[in-house]
């Protein structure tokens, strides 16, 4: 029996994972990898926006995504969303995907687009109709600076968004600034809009305008 590699501790997952991994793999990461990432899915109302959130970005999860993002570690892109695909192709299959745009620098400088490349395990149709104009990091604004995100965010060939129904797809939520801003763009020019953040933090959690739902499912 030929076993499969963790894509990130690159041990066996078989070798290492379960008794029903022996048999049946299903996952990239082994048990020990996966059980890291906090996983919790909520499903937060911000406004009249629906947003799905996947895991709290914190502890390993938040190295993997910094690692991937930041040191250009291309490999990782499937591990995230790789749990979920059945799950989000099922519940969104009516859907068509927008990710959350980046500018042109970051994109040459990393030499992929992170959000496509992450979304494409789930082989679901992509729309490219948003754009960022200007390369802002975000990391050491405050809540009014990133508010002004919102400047730098915008819609081309609206046309392609007629008809249908939008799956909003950001990799990070901190305050909900980008994703307003998006949501609005894309909102007057199709049938739904409906946004999954991959990672949530905690200081979204704690915005006074967000409502927690329910808790989906660990």
């Amino acid at each position: 029996m030929i076993d499969c590699y963790c894509l990130v501790c690159h041990k066996g997952i078989r070798e290492n994972g379960s008794i029903r991994q022996l048999f049946y793999v299903n996952d990239i990461l082994c048990s020990s990898c996966r059980s890291d990432l906090f996983d919790y899915k909520y499903l937060f109302r911000l406004d009249e926006i629906t947003i799905e959130g996947l895991y709290v970005y914190t502890g390993k999860v938040r190295e993997l995504l910094i690692q991937y993002k930041e040191y250009n570690d291309e490999a990782l892109f499937p591990l995230f969303l790789y749990p979920y695909k059945k799950y989000l192709r099922k519940k969104y299959k009516d859907y068509s995907l927008v990710v959350m745009c980046s500018s042109k620098e970051s994109i040459l400088k990393r030499g992929f687009n992170h959000m496509e490349n992450m979304v494409d395990i789930l082989n679901m149709d992509v729309i490219d109709v948003l754009y960022k104009s200007k390369d802002i990091s975000q990391k050491h604004l405050d809540f009014k600076e990133r508010e002004q995100i919102r400047k730098f965010i915008h819609l081309k060939n609206k046309e392609l968004l007629k008809g249908k129904k939008i799956l909003l797809v950001d990799d990070v939520i901190t305050t909900g600034s980008s994703i307003k801003a998006a949501y609005k763009l894309l909102k007057p020019h199709c049938l739904d809009v409906k946004v999954l953040c991959v990672c949530y933090s905690s200081a979204f959690v704690s915005n006074k305008r967000l409502k927690i739902i329910k808790l989906l499912g660990k």
